[in-house]
Parts: structure tokens; C-alpha cells; sequence
């Protein structure tokens, strides 16, 4: 931003320069550009000052650490002709796009995915998946959520307590836990509540021996700071099998 904003500010300089010198454009025309340098000029310094604050430039990662650390953890393969219980939220919810990544992902490994994500839910719905739901009926669990128990601001008792219970209730099955997909400083859980979160869930990957996948990780096309467009879900699906050793 600051190289393209140095760029505009030379090239306007060089323009007011040459054409005051040559008489080639009219004075209203030259004062025109003169007020956008001026302009561009307040816009550089502003961006200048913003990096010489405590936060720096972009301080979305720094206050707002994506949890990129944690590494993969697989702790079983994914079989064809097998079912999976697919639950998260509206980045997985098969309402929100004309074909979501589960979709993609059930057709390039041959399982039979149930999508129960609902766009906006939070651990709390998670609860209700697994004493509502007959688990018996899979073979397969992911837990794609967490995202909008940050955006949302959900305490972090409350989202450890929620992240516990659903665990402990697919104790012993084969489950795929990933943490929240990255975000942005809108997010209204405190930045160190949001760090502790994350950590929380690969630390319960571990405990309850889960396969653990790094979402933050995950490059896909966006619509917006985090929701895939349709081409981003094939993205999904695809960073999903290279993730679980499938591609």
C-alpha cells in the first residue's frame, strides 16, 4: 500500500512538473492535480504514522495470532465407502454454495458425508449434533468449528466447557478436529481468549487422540475476509485430502 501510494505521489510530481513547464493542460486541470497529490501526500503520511504504532502495519496476525504453529496431526486414514458426520459452519454449511467442500470432498474420496453445519452456530450447536444424532451411524467425525465462537465473542469458559463436552462424547471414535480458519481484528473475543481457544483445541486433539488439522493453514478463494467462494471450495476440499495424506 505504501510502495503504490510513493508510486502515485512521484508520478503526480512529475506530472504537475512537465506540464506547468510545457503549458500543456489548463490551471483548473493542474490545480485538480495538484489538490489529488496533496491528498495522496496526507494518505502516505497517515499509513507512515499507523506503522510506527505499537501494532505496526498490519497487526491483524500479531494481535490475533492464527495458531499457524500447530502442525498436522493424523492419527488414522480415511477409508472409501465409509460415513462421515460433517459439522461446522456457514464456511461448510452446503445452504451457503452451490456445491460445498464436503461435497467435494465426498466425490474425490468415495465416503458418504451427512452435512449438519449451520451457518453462524457456535460449540454450543455442536452439543445438540452429538446427544441428538445416532453416532453409531458413522465412521467419521469433523468438527470444523470454533470460528464464530471468536467472532462472536462467546466466553472462553463457556467455549472450552462446549469444546470439552462434544470431545468427551466422541471419545474413542475417529474424529478430524481442526482449529477456527483464520480471521480478522473484527473478531470480539479478546485476542488472548482467541489464542487460548485454538490452543485449547489441538491440545484436546491430543488428549482424546484426534486426527488435528490446521485450518489456518488452509489457501483457498475468498469472497470476503474468510468465506469461500465457490471455486474456494474445491479449495477447501483439496487443502483437506493434502492435509489427511489423501492427495
Amino acid at each position: 500500500m505504501i510502495l503504490i501510494t510513493l508510486v502515485i505521489i512521484i508520478s503526480q510530481i512529475t506530472f504537475v512538473i512537465l506540464t506547468k513547464k510545457n503549458n500543456v493542460f489548463t490551471t483548473g486541470e493542474i490545480k485538480m492535480k495538484k489538490t489529488i497529490l496533496l491528498l495522496n501526500i496526507i494518505l502516505a503520511l497517515g499509513i507512515l504514522s499507523g506503522c510506527n504504532n505499537e501494532s505496526g502495519c498490519n497487526n491483524e496476525k500479531e494481535n490475533y495470532d492464527p495458531g499457524d504453529y500447530h502442525d498436522n496431526i493424523i492419527k488414522f486414514n480415511i477409508e472409501p465407502n465409509k460415513k462421515a458426520l460433517i459439522m461446522g459452519d456457514s464456511i461448510t454449511d452446503d445452504r451457503a454454495y452451490k456445491k460445498d467442500w464436503p461435497k467435494w470432498f465426498a466425490e474425490e474420496t468415495g465416503i458418504e458425508v451427512t452435512n449438519v453445519a449451520v451457518s453462524g452456530s457456535v460449540y454450543d450447536l455442536y452439543r445438540d449434533n452429538v446427544d441428538t444424532l445416532n453416532l453409531d451411524d458413522y465412521d467419521y467425525f469433523f468438527l470444523m468449528g470454533g470460528t464464530n465462537n471468536i467472532y462472536l465473542g462467546i466466553p472462553l469458559s463457556k467455549s472450552i466447557s462446549d469444546l470439552e463436552y462434544v470431545c468427551k462424547k466422541l471419545k474413542g471414535k475417529k474424529v478430524v478436529l481442526t482449529n477456527p480458519f483464520a480471521w480478522n481484528s473484527t473478531v470480539l473475543m479478546p485476542a488472548e481468549d482467541a489464542i487460548a481457544f485454538r490452543n485449547r483445541i489441538y491440545e484436546n486433539a491430543i488428549k482424546y487422540d484426534f486426527t488435528f488439522i490446521n485450518a489456518s493453514k488452509f489457501v483457498y478463494e475468498r469472497r470476503d475476509s474468510i468465506h469461500p467462494t465457490e471455486v474456494g471450495c474445491k479449495n477447501i476440499s483439496d487443502e483437506m485430502m493434502k492435509a489427511l495424506n489423501l492427495k
